[in-house]
């Protein structure tokens, strides 16, 4: 995870009901980066700290990743 904030307000009515939420920013391997929700199922999120993603099918036309941190 290369950084991190907690969002106090949805930035969409999706979101609505989950505030406050973790956002991370995230180096993968493969070289690039990218942002998605975060849950830490162990404390609280660590820059450094290594996640997984999964996936969460919004709608049937719509699908957003989730990273999950990992120990």
């Amino acid at each position: 995870m290369y950084s991190f904030t907690v969002q106090q307000r949805a930035g969409h009515p999706y979101f609505a009901d989950a505030v406050p939420y973790t956002i991370a920013l995230v180096d993968f391997d493969e070289g690039f980066r990218t942002l998605a929700d975060l849950t830490t199922p162990d404390g609280e999120p660590r820059i450094g700290q290594r996640v997984r993603v999964e996936f969460e099918d919004v709608t049937e036309e719509m699908t957003l990743p989730h990273f999950v941190a990992v120990s």
